[in-house]
């Protein structure tokens, strides 16, 4: 009896098992599905798959098992006549079930909300970012061929063929330029012409002064407030940090220091320093000195202040940041504690008997100070009773309407430095995984702020570090696609997704098979949570990040509420009659599933009413040591 596949003929990832099943020579009994109908939501169709997706497999002894990818691996394991289209060499296998991974975490999930958009909201055109996505996963592919015929390779595998399904999906959307990515191009024909693939690819605000910020950025806030006070409307461009804008020639023709704010003015003009900005734009736009006085004393005062917030209360939160965005650090340590409560009692000097910073009057001083010490109070809350006159001054500028522009930064950043103090869900998962096998990692932390990710070095394999011993290894991103976690180990061998890392550290340094068994089926169960992980729970978190990182996003529409929700409604299902999320053992599943959902917890609290097993499975995995 022949396996059964249930699958809508348009889904790249069915295309895919079927072109696996093909080059296998196996027969599948194709049961199709409405979903015009809804018969995907029918009880006994959830039952099969709570996800609700296709493809959906029953093997002929009733085993089920869904995602096209984990459906791949299982059939080939079970089923081909030998290991040539799923290695059982640990490296080759590790870096097929790396470009598995990308396929779902990355091309896969680009394409899917474009496709939605074209499907149910009737989209006709695709914006310039839409474009630019599907053009990076070909920049991406295009490197991974670099001296290899096939995506792991020169020898064709079941990445091959998830990647082709979707690419030629892709390709439908963005044509491929095939003087850009050469390789590519060659790639996709010679996928097309092997006999396994055959029929499955048919299918007067422009002469305001421009000021370049990050909404994160104190200093940025504080213009705005400025700006904002004096009744001048800015020209606002958004530097992305995470692509490296503030290190293109462009921007380090403005500013040399690729530091924000920077100003351009109607004129040409050019500056940088949140404090010289502010000078020169009173001085340039306000209708009075009232902010900035012409009064020799007062001026003075107010510049005192403004040192202040440069050499000492920005200095701090400078400092602290840095080693949280940088370094990975995830908590305040005293010292740290000790140089902020420095500032506030400062601060607090700086009021006695004064309403603001210099006076009775608010000036820019309040405004630099104001957005800095917001910023600090997110780091290490304000004692009220020791710093009553801080705690009052604050409040008052708080409600003032020039102040409101601050809140939308302020609330970005604070998202920022939660998800920062609890690291990278990728990373984190292999932290995780590393320390229950008992593996040493040497970790390289890389400045994405200052683009190290993007550096040419970065962009290739680099030549290996020898170290004292074959357990330690280091995470770096030497790798074409610029992400974390990447691992080099001694030998040079280098593999970047955090799925397949774990997956090839517990096969070779693990003393058992327990949190990756050996076994095909509950092999295949765990394949299948990983890879729900990458293309569904990591991928719905990641642009909701990325829009409060990218494009000051501040608060969560219910739409993001409800896409998280169906998240945590499928682990529920998961863990239906289970202790772990693919049984009564933890898994390298349940470490990646758990370093995502508790960053998508601080996004979407998870409600326990609603959720107990998941709940349950939270706690119980937190208990543990390696966690």
């Amino acid at each position: 009896m022949a396996p059964t596949l249930y699958m809508i003929a348009p889904s790249p990832a069915v295309r895919a098992v079927q072109i696996t099943a093909k080059a296998i020579g196996l027969e599948l009994n194709l049961k199709e599905l409405d979903f015009m109908k809804g018969e995907h939501m029918q009880p006994e169709y959830l039952k099969l798959n709570p996800q609700h997706t296709v493809p959906t497999l029953v093997d002929e002894d009733g085993f089920t098992l869904w995602d096209s990818h984990a459906i791949n691996v299982y059939l080939v394991s079970k089923y081909a006549k030998n290991d040539n289209l799923y290695p059982k060499d640990l490296k080759k296998r590790a870096l097929v079930d790396q470009r598995l991974h990308f396929d779902t975490g990355v091309a896969f999930a680009r394409g899917l909300p474009i496709v939605g958009a074209i499907l149910r909201a009737g989209k006709t055109s695709l914006e310039d970012s839409e474009k630019e996505s599907i053009n990076q996963v070909y920049g991406f592919l295009e490197a991974f061929l670099d001296g290899k015929q096939y995506m792991a390779g020169d020898s064709v595998t079941i990445a091959d063929y998830s990647l082709f399904a979707t690419i030629t999906g892709s390709n439908a959307l963005v044509a491929i330029d095939a003087q850009k990515y050469p390789r590519l191009t060659k790639w996709l024909k010679t996928i097309e012409t092997r006999p396994e693939a055959e029929s499955k690819s048919r299918d007067k605000h422009n002469m305001a002064p421009t000021l370049y910020l990050f909404a994160v950025s104190p200093a940025v806030r504080a213009v705005q407030i400025t700006a904002q006070a004096i009744g001048l409307e800015l020209k606002l461009k958004e530097v992305d940090f995470s692509k490296g804008e503030h290190l293109q020639p462009g921007y380090l023709k403005l500013n040399p220091q690729h530091t924000v704010p920077t100003l351009v003015d109607d004129d040409g003009f050019t500056l940088s320093d949140s404090h010289a900005i502010m000078i020169y734009l009173l001085s340039k736009y306000a209708k009075n000195d009232n902010l900035y006085p012409k009064d020799l004393k007062k001026r003075a005062l107010v510049d005192q202040r403004l040192h202040f917030d440069s050499g000492v209360a920005y200095a701090t939160a400078l400092s602290i940041n840095g080693a949280i965005v940088r370094a990975g650090k995830t908590r305040l340590n005293d010292s740290d504690k000790e140089s902020l409560s420095e500032v506030y009692s400062f601060s607090e000097t700086f009021l006695e008997g004064k309403q603001y910073m210099v006076g009775d009057c608010v000036t820019i001083a309040d405004y630099s100070l104001f957005a800095i010490i917001t910023t600090l109070n997110v780091l290490f809350a304000i004692d009220i009773q020791k710093y009553p006159r801080l705690a009052k001054w604050l409040k008052d500028i708080d409600s003032r309407p020039e102040a409101e522009v601050n809140k939308k930064g302020l609330a970005i950043y604070e998202t920022m430095v939660k998800s920062k103090l609890t690291s990278y869900p990728a990373v984190r998962a292999v932290q995780i995984t590393a320390k229950a096998i008992g593996l040493e990692l040497k970790l390289k932390q890389l400045d994405f702020l200052n683009g190290e990710h993007l550096q040419s070095a970065y962009l290739k394999v680099l030549p290996i570090i020898q170290f004292q011993n074959k357990s330690q290894l280091r995470f770096c991103r030497s790798i074409p696609k610029h992400t974390v976690p990447t691992l080099v180990e001694d030998d040079g061998f280098t593999l970047w997704d955090s799925h397949a890392i774990n997956a090839y550290l517990v096969s070779k340094y693990a003393k058992n098979d327990k949190l990756y068994t050996k076994d095909l089926k509950k092999r295949a169960l765990v394949d299948q949570r990983l890879h729900f992980d990458n293309g569904v729970a990591f991928a719905r978190g990641v642009p909701i990040i990325n829009a409060i990182f990218g494009a000051g996003k501040t608060s969560l529409n219910d739409s993001d509420k409800e896409s998280l929700n169906q998240v945590y409604s499928f682990l529920e299902a998961f863990l239906d009659g289970k202790q772990y999320m693919t049984g009564d053992s933890v898994t390298i599943a349940d470490y990646s599933l758990f370093a995502t959902i508790t960053t998508s917890n601080t996004l979407v609290a998870i409600d326990a009413q609603k959720y107990p097993r998941l709940t349950k499975w939270l706690k119980t995995i937190e208990s543990r040591p390696e966690a």
